[in-house]
């Protein structure tokens, strides 16, 4: 269960970064 929790908060931490990207593109 451990890991499964990791990869879920690096796919958030991921879409999160993504989302910040996109709103900081001109």
């Amino acid at each position: 269960m451990g890991s499964i929790n990791i990869t879920s908060a690096r796919k958030n931490l991921f879409r999160i970064v993504a989302s910040v990207n996109q709103t900081h593109e001109p």
